[in-house]
């Protein structure tokens, strides 16, 4: 029997079914400078505790200077880098 195409995503010879993707929830967890919170790390981090889950973060900006709302997380400092990296620990 096969999947029918609104409950299963192909990407190249991948395919994702919806019990082990999901989108992003956390876009305004970040501090005021634009760093991730622990809760949006502990949010990724238990949602990758299942094996074969893919995570899609969020648009996160590159620049100091694209950044156009509060408490969005960047990517674009040390600091900013570290505590995404801090995620993969767990596979997010």
């Amino acid at each position: 029997m096969s999947t029918p195409t609104i409950y299963a995503s192909q990407a190249g010879p991948a395919l994702a079914l919806p019990r082990i993707a999901m989108g992003p929830f956390t876009r305004y967890r970040a501090n005021a400078a634009h760093v991730h919170i622990a809760f949006a790390i502990e949010y990724y981090s238990q949602r990758a505790s299942v094996p074969g889950t893919l995570l899609l973060t969020k648009a996160t900006f590159i620049s100091p200077h694209a950044s156009g709302q509060a408490n969005v997380p960047g990517i674009c400092n040390a600091e900013q880098i570290k505590v995404w990296e801090s995620g993969h620990r767990y596979g997010a």
